[in-house]
């Protein structure tokens, strides 16, 4: 009886918001896709989302503000309004951007 081989997946996270960074790093973990799926991780925001922030600060807003919701990316229409939309197109372009070099490299995208 053999031992069932269980795929290997390596997740990569590294939240990066410059390009040429982004893609240095999908060129140096393609080494990894000999040994199963690598998925590295495509969500991270262009920048702090500081209208969370309120008036004074706040450090769990602090915090808070850095997590890549979906509706910083895609708002649903009734909390669009809400989020700036020149910072929800910023988001977005920078995951359009992400996955555009995952798709040269082959590679599987994760977040949000």
């Amino acid at each position: 009886m053999s031992i069932p081989t269980i795929p290997r997946l390596f997740v990569i996270h590294s939240p990066i918001r410059d390009l040429d960074i982004f893609r240095r790093l999908a060129e140096q973990v393609c080494v990894l896709k000999a040994h199963g799926e690598v998925a590295v991780n495509i969500s991270t925001l262009a920048e702090k989302s500081r209208y969370e922030i309120p008036a004074g600060g706040s450090p769990w807003h602090e915090y808070a503000s850095l997590n890549p919701t979906l509706a910083k990316f895609f708002p649903h229409p009734d909390i669009a309004p809400h989020i700036p939309a020149d910072h929800v197109a910023r988001n977005r372009d920078l995951l359009l951007a992400k996955i555009e070099i995952m798709r040269t490299h082959w590679l599987t995208g994760n977040g949000i």
